[in-house]
C-alpha cells in the first residue's frame, strides 16, 4: 500500500483498451498502475500498443488468490466487467452467464481478504441494468460489511459537456469518510469536448460512407446528427455493422428537418478515431495495425467514457475541493 506521500497503487480489472488508465491520467490523481488485467487478445494488443510501460496480465481473474492481492498491494481497484450478462439488448442472464464469473471471484476476494489487503477505494462501471442484478446486490452487501461507504449513480458524458449520450451505472466505494455531493463536479450545460472530424483522412471518411442501399432500407431508423449537433447516441460494439440502435450517423450538410434528400446529404459513420474522441481518449491513442476497423468499433463499443470516469475518480480519491482545482487547471491548459 502507498504511504501518503507516494502515488496511489492502482489495479485495473477488465482493462479493455485502456479507458480506465486514461481516466486516471485525466483525473490528476497521483497514481501508479501496478497491473492491468484482460483476456481479449485485441484489447491487450491495443493496451500494450498505447501504454507499453504498464504491465498487462492475461491471467483469468477467476484464478486469483489472496496471495495475488498481497503481491499487488493495491490502494484502488478499477473495474469495467463484461456488460453482456446485464445489457438490455441481451439475455440478461446476470450471474448465470459464464462471463460474470470473474467479477464474482473479485467479490469473493473482497469478502474473504484480510483487512490490510483490501483496497481503500473501488470504482465499478457497467451498463444500466446492472443495478437490478443479484451480482450488484451481493457486491454492495460485501462492501458495506467490510466497512466501505458506497455511492451508486447513473452518469453520462452529456452531463459534463460532451455531446454524446452514453448513460452507465457506476458504483463508488471508499473506506474513508463519505465524500461531498457529486453535483459540484458536474457541469450544468452541454458544450463540446469531443469532435466530429478530428483530422481524419479523407480516404477513411470515404470508406465510412453509408451505402445507398442501406440508406434506402434503413434511413428512417438512423439517428442523424450534424457537426453542429450537441448530442449523439451511444456507440455500441455493433456500430457500422448495423444501423438501428448502434450509434449516430453524421450528415455532411446538416440534418435539421431533413430538407435535403438523405443520399445527397452524404451521411457517413463516425470513424473509430472520432468515437475515441467522444469517449475522451487522448489524441495519441491509436490501434495497432493488425486490429481491423470492425474490431476497433467493437473495442470502443465495449469501452467507457474517459471523461466521466475521470470526474468520478476526482470525486472518489481527492480531498474535498481538490477535484475542482484539478479540473479548472486542466480546462485552462486545454484553452491555452
Amino acid at each position: 500500500m502507498a504511504t501518503p506521500s507516494e502515488p496511489l497503487r492502482v489495479v485495473e480489472f477488465f482493462a479493455g483498451i485502456g479507458g480506465l488508465h486514461y481516466a486516471l491520467q485525466r483525473s490528476g490523481v497521483p497514481h501508479r498502475v501496478v497491473q492491468a488485467f484482460d483476456v481479449d487478445d485485441s484489447a491487450v494488443r491495443t493496451y500494450r500498443h498505447n501504454l507499453p510501460r504498464t504491465p498487462v496480465s492475461t491471467k483469468n481473474i477467476v484464478s486469483l488468490q489472496q496471495a495475488d492481492l498481497q503481491r499487488l498491494a493495491a490502494d484502488c481497484w478499477l473495474l469495467s466487467p463484461p456488460c453482456q450478462p446485464h445489457t438490455r439488448q441481451g439475455l440478461q442472464l446476470a450471474e448465470s452467464d459464464g462471463r460474470a464469473a470473474a467479477l464474482a471471484r473479485l467479490v469473493d476476494l473482497l469478502e474473504a481478504a484480510d483487512p490490510p489487503l483490501l483496497p481503500s477505494s473501488l470504482l465499478l462501471e457497467n451498463v444500466v441494468g446492472f443495478e437490478s442484478s443479484s451480482t450488484r446486490t451481493r457486491l454492495r452487501a460485501v462492501l458495506l460489511g467490510r466497512g466501505y461507504s458506497v455511492r451508486e449513480l447513473w452518469a453520462s458524458p452529456a452531463q459534463i459537456g460532451v455531446p454524446n449520450q452514453r448513460t452507465r451505472y457506476f458504483l463508488l466505494a471508499s473506506r474513508r469518510s463519505a465524500c461531498e455531493p457529486l453535483s459540484s463536479y458536474l457541469l450544468p450545460h452541454c458544450g463540446g469536448d469531443g469532435g466530429a472530424e478530428g483530422g481524419a483522412e479523407a480516404e477513411a471518411m470515404a470508406g465510412a460512407a453509408v451505402a445507398e442501399h442501406v440508406l434506402e432500407r434503413y434511413g428512417a431508423a438512423m439517428d442523424l446528427v450534424s457537426r453542429g449537433s450537441r448530442r449523439s447516441c451511444c456507440f455500441t460494439k455493433n456500430y457500422s455493422r448495423y444501423v438501428k440502435g448502434t450509434g449516430s450517423v453524421l450528415c455532411r450538410l446538416g440534418c435539421e428537418g431533413l430538407l435535403t434528400p438523405l443520399a445527397a446529404n452524404r451521411p457517413r459513420f463516425f470513424l473509430p478515431r472520432e468515437v475515441a474522441n467522444l469517449h475522451g481518449f487522448p489524441p495519441h491513442f491509436g490501434f495497432p495495425p493488425e486490429v481491423s476497423t470492425r474490431k476497433q468499433y467493437e473495442l470502443l463499443g465495449n469501452s467507457l467514457s474517459v471523461q466521466v470516469v475521470a470526474t468520478l475518480l476526482r470525486y472518489l480519491l481527492l480531498p474535498a475541493g481538490d477535484g475542482m482545482a484539478v479540473e479548472e487547471q486542466r480546462r485552462r491548459g486545454s484553452e491555452a
